[in-house]
């Protein structure tokens, strides 16, 4: 899980050369890597400092399995971005999988386009 603070434009200026450098220490395809964003502090609304574009873009510039925004302080989206966590992680390791099966020739990029989740509340305890 890659994470910034919707109130903090440098956090998520920041992944730019983080998610490289992720790719870079697996030393394998970065496509099978799975990832997905999640931008924190979504309750606070008025301090936005990252716009949605920016968001799907980062993502898709990525190939990240998804993003999802969250607030632990009002429990919206917590377990959401963790199911989502899971099922990328999933459909990854199958994809790897199939290309290794399968061998040369096959195309498979292992990309899921990023996914916006309908919002949810969750009860932390």
């Amino acid at each position: 899980m890659l994470t910034c603070a919707i109130n903090d434009h440098k956090s998520f200026e920041q992944l730019e050369s983080t998610v490289p450098q992720i790719y870079h220490t697996k030393e394998i395809d970065d496509r099978l890597i799975p990832m997905i964003l999640v931008v924190t502090k979504g309750d606070l609304v008025e301090q936005r400092q990252i716009s949605d574009t920016e968001i799907r873009e980062f993502a898709k510039r990525h190939a990240l399995g998804g993003y999802i925004i969250t607030s632990a302080k009002t429990a919206e989206n917590c377990l959401d971005a963790i199911g989502m966590m899971t099922d990328v992680i999933k459909y990854r390791f199958m994809t790897k999988d199939i290309v290794e099966q399968v061998g040369k020739g096959l195309s498979v990029t292992g990309y899921v386009p990023p996914v916006e989740v309908e919002k949810k509340k969750c009860i932390v305890s």
